[in-house]
């Protein structure tokens, strides 16, 4: 129960942490930044007083974060930045890696890069 109250401070460390790292490519940085712009900035593609519909928009853009902290370009990378449980974070990056193969525009890490690299 400790670790789920603690994903999100967890996950605010992992962005703050991949945002200073320069191992990081610059674009995925500015990807992070504008989805974490759109979640704090006021103005929503679906306006928050419109009751239930107002949040979805929020609930998805952080989804997306999540997605794209977790199930970024360098698995190394974001786990040595990553501060809580190793179980949760390899359970949220399998969810991850899933549905950034059906995001556009998105370099999904496959599980046959993944075993190459290990096998190297």
């Amino acid at each position: 129960m400790h670790e789920l109250l603690m994903f999100f401070p967890h996950l605010a460390g992992l962005f703050w942490r991949t945002l200073n790292d320069s191992r990081v490519p610059k674009m995925f940085k500015l990807r992070l930044l504008a989805v974490a712009a759109y979640i704090v900035v006021p103005f929503d593609i679906v306006p928050d007083f419109v009751v239930g519909f107002g949040q979805i928009d929020d609930s998805l853009a952080l989804l997306l974060l999540t997605t794209l902290l977790v199930g970024g370009p360098d698995e190394e990378i974001a786990m040595e930045h990553w501060r809580g449980s190793p179980s949760v974070f390899r359970n949220v990056r399998k969810f991850a890696v899933w549905a950034l193969r059906w995001m556009p525009g998105t370099n999904a890490p496959s599980e046959e890069t993944k075993e190459a690299k290990a096998a190297d």
